[in-house]
């Protein structure tokens, strides 16, 4: 990918896109704990170069649970967009999505190696990701 020289001296315009999916049962949010980080997420992750937002969506889903497109379904447009995290002192953007388990079963896969359900008292007690916990009070609402 080239990146025009005069975008890459601006630092103030660097953000890395992100799409996180609340799957929220019964007040309860899912949250994912991956591999290689000490914190729990939002399912979801970056925008690769020339992905459209929900087929990143798609793939972050499938990655970190293991379900597949047709075990889910998903608003078509953010529920929430914050630009508040930072991590690995890049400044995030992130594009939440209300997603609905329909079908399938949630298992760890190669990325995450557990997930679990945190209503809003256990949430706050519990390491978030940089990139969610500035978030975390507007996530709340939705349980």
């Amino acid at each position: 990918m080239d990146v025009n020289a005069a975008l890459a001296a601006i630092d103030s315009s660097l953000y890395r896109v992100a799409v996180r999916a609340l799957i929220v049962d019964n007040h309860k949010l899912l949250l994912v704990k991956e591999r290689d980080d000490a914190w729990w997420s939002t399912p979801g992750g970056g925008v690769e170069y020339g992905e459209t937002l929900f087929d990143a969506l798609l793939r972050e889903i499938e990655e970190e649970t293991g379900l597949k497109r047709d075990d889910i379904e998903l608003t078509s447009t953010p529920i929430l967009i914050e630009s508040s995290g930072i991590v690995h002192g890049v400044p995030r953007i992130n594009m939440y999505y209300k997603v609905t388990i329909i079908g399938g079963t949630l298992a760890p896969t190669k990325d995450v190696e557990s997930f679990d359900w945190f209503d809003s008292g256990t949430i706050t007690t519990i390491l978030m990701s940089p990139a969610s916990l500035h978030d975390l009070p507007k996530l709340l609402e939705y349980l």
